[in-house]
């Protein structure tokens, strides 16, 4: 926020005295114009560095509005595992699915037993992928297909020679790589669910995506929403100039019809002149046609996102 504030002629010799110690996480909250001032100063090589040591969904995060050659350019300094699965979620459409999928999920063979799985879950401990926010593990048939899944809590209820496939359940919704992510969200709200499972073409598990992974964008949208139809949602980090800009057309479209009303207005002049209290009816008709405009808009607002 701090960068974001200081003018443009300044920013580089800020970005210079704070490159040293700057967090690699403030890279997801900086602008594109502000993150290519930074890649001037400390170089495309210590960019891609700074960036190897965020998440893979982070790195796509920062890299996703900068054209391809640039990508390709920065991710050249990226350790090559990461690198080659940040690769995977470029290679989707941007308001895909798979764009935003993770790699962090735990999955197992139908053929495993509890055994299995318990060592199974022991080793993952020790590698990246291992992140135990999520207690849901996918259970996949031979042909690497979700079907169903099983909570780390349901296992420490079994014995060691049990069965997983005895104790498994339907997981209640599954994702293509190509479902537009607006069909994520909608998900997460109607299942409540944490993480859904993610397949590609033919079925088969590819990944899984967290409601972690779009929390933002579920802000941001929630905001684009809530401001654009008042034309500042481009404008609402330009300060009150930019603001102002933003709103000048919306106002001026409103001066134009204002003043028609008060031309008709003005054509019964001579019969409100004889009948004085039509004057008083005008402030209240404006008023409630106004009142019911608002409301009206909300409840069209409201029953499209809750597709009523």
């Amino acid at each position: 926020e701090i960068i974001s504030k200081i003018k443009s002629k300044k920013r580089p010799q800020f970005i210079d005295f704070i490159s040293n110690d700057i967090d690699a996480e403030v890279l997801l909250h900086l602008d594109k114009a502000i993150l290519l001032d930074f890649v001037d100063i400390i170089g495309v090589e210590m960019f891609g560095k700074m960036l190897s040591v965020l998440s893979i969904n982070m790195i796509v995060d920062v890299l996703g509005d900068f054209p391809k050659d640039f990508r390709k350019e920065v991710l050249e300094f990226i350790q090559y595992k990461k690198r080659l699965k940040v690769k995977r979620l470029f290679a989707y459409p941007e308001a895909s699915v798979g764009r935003y999928m993770s790699f962090d999920y735990l999955s197992v063979s139908s053929t495993f037993i509890v055994k299995d799985v318990i060592e199974y879950l022991r080793k993952n401990t020790k590698s990246e992928v291992r992140d135990i926010r999520n207690t849901e593990i996918f259970v996949l048939n031979q042909e690497n297909r979700v079907i169903g899944s099983i909570s780390i809590l349901d296992i420490l209820k079994l014995q060691h020679q049990d069965i997983i496939t005895n104790a498994i359940r339907p997981y209640p919704h599954v994702l293509n790589t190509y479902d537009d992510i607006s069909e994520a969200i909608e998900s997460f709200i109607e299942y409540h669910l944490q993480i859904i499972p993610v397949v590609d073409s033919n079925s088969q598990l590819v990944g899984a995506i967290e409601i972690n992974n779009i929390t933002s964008l579920i802000k941001d949208e929630a905001a684009k929403n809530l401001l654009a139809p008042a034309g500042v949602f481009e404008a609402k980090r330009e300060g009150v100039l930019g603001l102002a800009k933003a709103r000048f057309a919306w106002l001026f479209v409103n001066f134009i019809t204002a003043s028609s009303a008060a031309s008709v207005i003005s054509s019964f002049e001579p019969l409100i002149a004889v009948f004085a209290v039509l004057a008083s009816l005008t402030p209240i008709v404006a008023s409630v046609g106004g009142n019911t405009g608002n409301q009206a808009s909300a409840v069209i607002i409201r029953s499209l996102a809750t597709r009523e």
